[in-house]
């Protein structure tokens, strides 16, 4: 029965943790951004679920942020919702097959999983806005945007290690 209550608390813990993400996030009175950046801490959340939890719980976390953050972005069109579950499960599937648990494979794993976050997302928003700086777009924007979220799995590396020991 403790171990259950353990559960509990531990998806209570990480409930929390993208309540106040999401809030960071999504607050129009305070901005994370610096300069063109501007992080989705999102996808390093998941990443961290999936790493700690499996691929079944990261895919869980990544359709339920997902869906959150379409719901209050205008016109994403359930792109959000789509590359975090898919960002969710990859990330659960490649650390149980291929790679290591430890804070080099977070930070890989967020580095990819950022990049390709931003590289499909700026070719599906500049795609469906006919830009044509399409180029410029990416290295001015999309990559600062990626090196700086994939930064963020290092404080939630180390909530996720305290979560765990609960």
């Amino acid at each position: 029965m403790n171990k259950q209550n353990s559960g509990y608390l531990k998806v209570a813990c990480f409930i929390g943790l993208f309540i106040i993400i999401s809030f960071l996030s999504f607050n129009p009175f305070f901005s994370l951004k610096i300069g063109n950046a501007v992080p989705v801490m999102s996808v390093a959340a998941v990443v961290t679920v999936a790493f700690y939890y499996g691929e079944w719980w990261g895919f869980t976390a990544g359709i339920l942020s997902g869906i959150f953050a379409d719901a209050v972005t205008s016109g994403s069109y359930c792109f959000n919702a789509v590359m975090l579950l898919l960002v969710g499960l990859c990330s659960g599937i490649l650390l149980r097959k291929y790679l290591n648990r430890n804070i080099f494979s977070a930070l890989t794993l967020s580095g990819v999983a950022n990049g390709i976050y931003f590289l499909i997302s700026g070719m599906f928003f500049l795609a469906n806005n006919g830009a044509f700086q399409g180029a410029e777009y990416l290295l001015l924007h999309s990559l600062p945007s990626a090196v700086y979220s994939a930064l963020f799995i290092i404080p939630f590396y180390f909530i996720g290690k305290l979560i765990k020991k609960i």
